[in-house]
């Protein structure tokens, strides 16, 4: 989805199809400094997590519009309201998905398309390992991809613009200051990397 024509191959497989539901989750987790890390990888993610979720959305949010139903959901990731370091990058462009979505919300609602942007908790997907959680001890576990769809799906049916999903998340960011929430995060990133580093050497 990095390349400039890849919403060719998907429109051409779905134009015969009614698409009344389109979950836009483009994206993959970019970790460690900055700085330390090539200019490419970082334009190559920003057009992952930002390009091809504005056009997976304006291609299929146009049709379902013109037919007077329909939902978007759009998939950002916890903590993105702050930046969180050796991940700014990431948390940049699911920002970005945030703030569109909330926008979008306000204007598909009078067109008839339910909008909602997912900030789901750690699941237990993939991203768990990519990122390196999986190699140390986090105050956290994982939930389901069972319960976050399921948390995802009701807040989309009920329209609502956002749904951070899990009890104990929500609880925990109506509770802490932001700034406490991104040096946590960023220690636990810190700690993660350090782990996939030193695994990968041995």
């Amino acid at each position: 989805m990095t390349s400039e024509h890849f919403l060719d191959t998907i429109a051409e497989a779905t134009d015969d199809l009614e698409v009344g539901l389109l979950v836009s989750s483009a994206g993959a987790p970019l970790t460690g400094a900055f700085l330390a890390t090539d200019v490419q990888p970082v334009i190559r993610h920003a057009r992952l997590d930002v390009v091809a979720n504005v056009e997976l959305t304006h291609h299929f949010a146009t049709r379902m519009a013109a037919r007077r139903r329909g939902g978007v959901l759009l998939v950002s990731a916890m903590g993105v309201q702050h930046g969180t370091p050796l991940m700014a990058a990431s948390f940049a462009g699911k920002a970005y998905l945030l703030i569109l979505g909330e926008g979008l919300h306000a204007e598909f609602r009078k067109q008839g398309v339910n909008t909602t942007v997912l900030l789901p908790g750690p699941t237990d997907t993939p991203v768990i390992s990519a990122i390196g959680f999986d190699l140390i001890r986090t105050p956290f576990k994982p939930m389901s991809v069972e319960q976050t769809v399921t948390e995802a799906l009701n807040a989309l049916i009920a329209n609502r613009p956002t749904i951070l999903s899990g009890r104990i998340n929500r609880l925990m960011y109506a509770l802490l200051p932001s700034s406490v929430i991104a040096r946590m995060s960023g220690r636990m990133i810190s700690q993660a990397i350090t782990a996939r580093t030193a695994r990968a050497a041995s």
